[in-house]
């Protein structure tokens, strides 16, 4: 169905289709491009395939992942967009839609997108699971082990649940020592202003000197095999 995308690159980004080929052997060649590691080449042949059926979901859904595996966010969040606008029920979609900021480091627009998928794939174990990450990704730990039950439920593959439960539990032990220390912290700040006041010097032989942490979002990787290879949970 006709819809607004984003417009096609220069024409020197577009791929000479050969003679007399068919929509579906584009089409086909293009997805082979991108799934032999070939991005840039696969997106000029999307972008082929799209003057001949703008708007095409198939279409901007390949080229969207193409983009993203070139780190070309902008562009394929676009596209991906304007696919689940155009057709909100494909789950492919919001799969794509939710590795591409679970990719780029936004997870809570990761967490939007994979919402919309486990709505559609209540069943499917993958999708609970690629939640679950971003749930972590996001300190949402509680939401994390609720999305691994769910994917244990419907049978999903244990030792890659094993694996996220682990650094579940060892992100839940990195919060609790971060508070820890920041407790600490603030009651460092007390014993110096009473220190400040004359009242307390015996206090100061006792105390305990901590410092806040501040700990940073793992990038996930393992969901673009063509651009990594496999990355940490």
């Amino acid at each position: 169905m006709p819809i607004d995308f984003q417009p096609p690159p220069p024409a020197t980004e577009h791929l000479q289709p050969a003679a007399n080929a068919s929509f579906d052997e584009q089409y086909e060649q293009a997805r082979a491009l991108a799934n032999s590691g070939q991005p840039a080449l696969a997106v000029a042949a999307y972008n082929a395939l799209l003057t001949r059926s703008p708007g095409n979901v198939d279409v901007l859904l390949g080229r969207g992942i193409a983009y993203t595996r070139l780190d070309r966010w902008a562009e394929a969040q676009a596209d991906l967009e304007a696919a689940a606008k155009a057709s909100p029920d494909y789950a492919d979609v919001w799969l794509a839609l939710g590795n591409l900021h679970q990719w780029h480091d936004q997870p809570e627009p990761a967490i939007a997108a994979y919402s919309r998928l486990v709505a559609l794939r209540p069943n499917d174990p993958a999708s609970w699971l690629a939640r679950a990450r971003a749930y972590r990704a996001a300190g949402k730990l509680a939401e994390a082990r609720a999305d691994l039950a769910q994917a244990r439920t419907a049978g999903g593959n244990a030792a890659e649940i094993d694996v996220v439960a682990g650094a579940l539990a060892r992100a839940g032990g990195v919060l609790v020592e971060g508070i820890d220390r920041h407790a600490r912290g603030v009651g460092q700040h007390a014993v110096d202003f009473l220190e400040g006041l004359g009242g307390c010097g015996a206090a100061r032989q006792g105390k305990r000197g901590g410092q806040g942490r501040r700990y940073g979002i793992h990038r996930f990787h393992d969901w673009l095999p063509m651009k990594t290879g496999g990355g940490p949970v």
